[in-house]
């Protein structure tokens, strides 16, 4: 985002159970290791970037 001439900062974040979508996923994301065991939560970031002067 710096490069594109933005600062950017992290506002809120939560971890949360995982939605329908990621759930239908699971087993796929375990194959290739982007899971460890049983975790079943997400983290959630909402990012405000502003112009730099």
């Amino acid at each position: 985002m710096r490069a594109a001439g933005l600062n950017a900062h992290v506002v809120e974040h939560r971890r949360i159970a995982f939605g329908p979508i990621l759930r239908s996923r699971t087993s796929w994301l375990q194959s290739r290791g982007l899971l460890e065991g049983d975790d079943e939560k997400e983290e959630l970031v909402i990012i405000r970037a502003e112009r730099l002067p």
